[in-house]
């Protein structure tokens, strides 16, 4: 099993334990994804309105980093976020359970 599994599908919305995809604009999910999705982006310092859809949202904790995908004028922009972390401290946090939760459990 990957490092991607388990993959949940809710549609707008993929995701596993290290990605996310959204596959419309944020303001656009809808709840409880939605709320949730914003308030992680907002607690690891992202405007979840830059965020391009279709695009993964990853996180790391090897490194520990997140990188996610902005349309600028010349076209998409990949961009990798690394906070300073201090002691035992894990960042980036997991990506909330309500975006992984209809996978929990699934074989695949």
């Amino acid at each position: 099993m990957d490092d991607r599994a388990p993959l949940a599908e809710h549609g707008d919305i993929e995701a596993s334990t290290t990605s996310v995809v959204i596959h419309r604009s944020i303001d656009e999910l809808p709840e409880p994804q939605r709320t949730a999705l914003v308030e992680w982006l907002r607690a690891h310092d992202l405007d979840p309105a830059i965020v391009q859809p279709r695009t993964a949202l990853e996180r790391c904790e090897s490194t520990p980093s997140i990188t996610w995908r902005q349309m600028t004028d010349d076209g998409i922009v990949a961009h990798r976020h690394f906070p300073p972390v201090t002691g035992d401290a894990l960042w980036p946090a997991p990506f909330p359970p309500v975006l992984l939760t209809p996978a929990l459990g699934a074989e695949r």
